[in-house]
């Protein structure tokens, strides 16, 4: 079975037919940082992420909170953020 590499953890995922792509709502949305709250998408990342990239954005939980709490979730704003960080001070 495929399998790569994914998040800080770096945990194995299957891909291919060995993936399990039930969305898990319940789950994503306790582990969602977005305040935005009357947001329809909570839980339903593949929905966040598609209805960001078509503006251009990408979704809160890739800033950091305080950052995400602006609602600029421009990828200059992105860049301005992590742009000047090498890979050990991102930790």
């Amino acid at each position: 079975a495929a399998h790569r590499a994914i998040g800080k953890d770096k945990k194995a995922l299957p891909v291919g037919e060995d993936c399990n792509m039930e969305c898990q709502i319940e789950v994503n949305k306790a582990k969602c940082p977005c305040t935005y709250e009357p947001c329809s998408r909570k839980g339903k990342c593949c929905d966040c992420i598609s209805y960001h990239l078509q503006y251009s954005e990408l979704p809160g939980c890739v800033f950091p909170p305080e950052m995400e709490r602006t609602y600029d979730r421009s990828f200059a704003r992105f860049v301005e953020v992590f742009g000047n960080k090498t890979r050990n001070e991102k930790g």
